[in-house]
């Protein structure tokens, strides 16, 4: 879902960087790749015209004030607490395996994809969050609100988020719903519209999907037994379910 595309003008630097290496300037103009690099900061308003890879800079606990960076960001397996309220980014913004993060920007627009696949400490997202590209976040276990407001321009993957409990009313999405393992997820909102597949897979806490839904694909419904379907829901979308072992219409 998430790729990234690197220029052949990447500013290597070596795995042996010292954290005070920022005496120079604070503007770049290419990709600046220090990923796996031993730093522990970045100065304020550090800004490159082009992307930013700091994969496994795990000595890395917070992103500065400031930051730009015209095109994707990428802090994956970093110790990173937060993304700063005024950083600009431009493209997709990569933070997997980020175990400190806690906090994301009060309200959170990303220019191209969010992949936040693995943050087991966010239990939130803020109450207004555009994504113009794809929302992934697998595995963010302790995940139990998301804000009101969410509009995603492709598809969400929530899988193995086994926290949550509702979905906002306000949501939006392109494509894909994916919301396999959530386990305590009690219900779907009235009027959803999924232009995609809506994999409610072994969300064992739903008991009933209301007939105002709109899928275009497919409903997957393995492992939620016992789930009640609407009669207009099931004849408008027959062959377009996969279905649990047992089910109910009313």
């Amino acid at each position: 879902m998430f790729s990234k595309s690197k220029s052949p003008k990447v500013a290597q630097i070596g795995k042996d960087i010292k954290p005070n290496i920022y005496e120079e300037p604070n503007h770049y103009d290419g990709l600046t790749d220090y990923s796996g690099a031993q730093i522990d900061s970045l100065p304020d308003k550090f800004m490159t015209r082009g992307a930013l890879d700091l994969c496994g800079c795990s000595n890395l606990k917070e992103l500065p004030s400031g930051l730009n960076i015209g095109s994707w960001l990428d802090a994956s397996w970093t110790g990173i607490t937060s993304i700063p309220d005024d950083a600009k980014i431009r493209s997709d913004i990569i933070c997997r395996g980020c175990d400190q993060l806690i906090s994301l920007p009060t309200d959170f627009k990303v220019g191209g994809s969010l992949d936040l696949t693995g943050c087991e400490n966010l239990t939130k997202t803020p109450n207004n969050m555009v994504i113009e590209g794809n929302l992934e976040m697998t595995g963010c276990v302790k995940l139990a609100f998301i804000g009101r407001c969410l509009r995603v321009g492709c598809s969400i993957n929530l899988s193995d988020c086994k926290s949550i409990k509702h979905l906002p009313k306000d949501i939006y999405l392109g494509n894909n719903l994916i919301l396999r393992g959530c386990e305590k997820l009690e219900e779907i909102p009235e009027h959803l519209c999924v232009n995609g597949d809506l994999d409610l897979t072994d969300c064992i806490s739903i008991k009933y999907l209301p007939d105002s839904i709109t899928v275009g694909g497919v409903i997957l419904l393995s492992g939620c037994e016992g789930i009640s379907l609407s009669r207009e829901l099931y004849q408008g979308m027959k062959g377009r379910f996969i279905l649990p072992n047992s089910f109910s219409l009313y």
